[in-house]
């Protein structure tokens, strides 16, 4: 099958299927986009054409990239004009719309990521190729998250670009987790939305591990460590108060980190930064190094849509803590069969859940143990490819 992938996405994921010469020119970008890119590799592994339709902030100008079985048009988002940032959102969608005009001859499905201006661009084109729309956050809950004017201006484009994807009916929605579901059933009850997770690369997954750090070492990774949403303030001091039993452990804090910031002063002024580290942004690839040298992952964010790092997690056989209210991750975690949940509002419930990790090898063990198992039978690539590709011959042959 020829498979169209609308969204974000790291051509460096695939960089062994691409020609001499696209190598050549491959840059890493959409460094977040692991569900797609772990999706794209997969249907690359399993045999399929893909062509994916992409963005770089960063470029000015267009990029294609091609291999044998896959070619990557990566669209320069990086506008020339001070006043078209008002309207960014849709300058990206008429961008992406043109790319796809030039390029459709041939793909059987196109499949957009988010419901935002990727999704938007291939409104355009439901009368001539079968359109599935992967939902992957809810705009409306993030812009009453947000602060600042500027990100307040963009995540309303972004809620009013949602809505219009979301009210399109000849678009096929599927969600990535329960939670994201029951929110488009919220507006759209009368929708049929099958669920299709989030997947991780099989070759990650570890089927034992025994090189467990001597000292208690947590890590914690968001984007933004001084993003409200992803809660690190009460993390921090949960962590304080875990140095009591404790002294010796390290917690590490992935992610950018306004040094200069209130909310970093403040830890720093209530002095609970002994033993915090803040190694910045990592690349993938070091991402996991790295959780093959920690003891357990902290999630504490407030909500999630899926949550992809519980994934990252559980198949380097670290146990997973998360927010037993956060949106999609006690689903992730099976309501707590492959993580510890707890009240992560709440830093005392993080510092027991810290505790009972680190003090009860045989429920970490038995948390470890189900992550492997649930990984193998339902979020590893191979099996969500095989779900993605029934999904889209159902698709396909109604559309016939």
């Amino acid at each position: 099958m020829k498979i169209g992938i609308v969204g974000y996405f790291n051509p460096y994921a695939v960089f062994g299927y691409f020609s001499e010469e696209s190598k050549s020119k491959v840059r890493s970008v959409n460094e977040t986009a692991t569900a797609v890119n772990v999706l794209v590799k997969s249907f690359l592994n399993a045999g399929h054409q893909v062509v994916v339709f992409t963005g770089d902030h960063n470029a000015y100008e267009d990029t294609t990239l091609n291999g044998k079985q896959i070619t990557v048009h990566v669209v320069g988002f990086k506008i020339r004009h001070r006043y078209l940032h008002f309207f960014i959102l849709s300058e990206y969608s008429k961008k992406i719309r043109q790319c796809i005009l030039k390029n459709l001859e041939g793909v059987e499905i196109l499949h957009a990521q988010w419901t935002y201006h990727f999704a938007d661009a291939c409104c355009s084109f439901t009368d001539k190729v079968p359109i599935v729309c992967t939902a992957r956050d809810w705009a409306p809950y993030v812009y009453s998250t947000v602060s600042g004017v500027k990100a307040k201006l963009l995540w309303l484009q972004k809620k009013w670009m949602s809505r219009r994807v979301l009210n399109h009916s000849k678009i096929h929605f599927v969600s990535n987790s329960y939670y994201t579901q029951q929110r488009i059933f919220s507006v759209h009850p009368d929708y049929e939305v099958p669920i299709i997770f989030n997947s991780i690369e099989d070759s990650y997954i570890l089927r034992e591990r025994d090189n467990y750090p001597q000292h208690n070492t947590f890590i914690s990774i968001s984007p933004e460590v001084d993003d409200h949403r992803k809660n690190c303030d009460v993390l921090i001091e949960a962590f304080s108060l875990f140095l009591h039993y404790f002294p010796g452990a390290r917690l590490l804090m992935i992610g950018k980190v306004d040094f200069a910031g209130n909310l970093y002063q403040k830890w720093k002024k209530q002095n609970w930064l002994i033993n915090v580290e803040f190694p910045g942004y990592v690349d993938h690839a070091r991402l996991m190094e790295l959780f093959d040298e920690v003891t357990c992952l902290v999630h504490p964010s407030l909500e999630e849509t899926f949550g992809n790092i519980l994934l990252e997690g559980m198949a380097r056989r670290v146990p997973v803590i998360g927010g037993e209210k956060s949106g999609a991750v006690p689903f992730v975690l099976k309501q707590g069969k492959c993580g510890c949940l707890c009240d992560i509002t709440n830093p005392e419930s993080i510092m027991n859940a810290m505790m009972k990790i680190v003090t009860d090898k045989s429920y970490a063990s038995s948390l470890v143990n189900n992550g492997t198992t649930v990984l193998l039978e339902e979020y590893s690539g191979s099996v969500v490819e095989q779900k993605h590709m029934q999904f889209y011959e159902s698709i396909i042959n109604s559309y016939l």
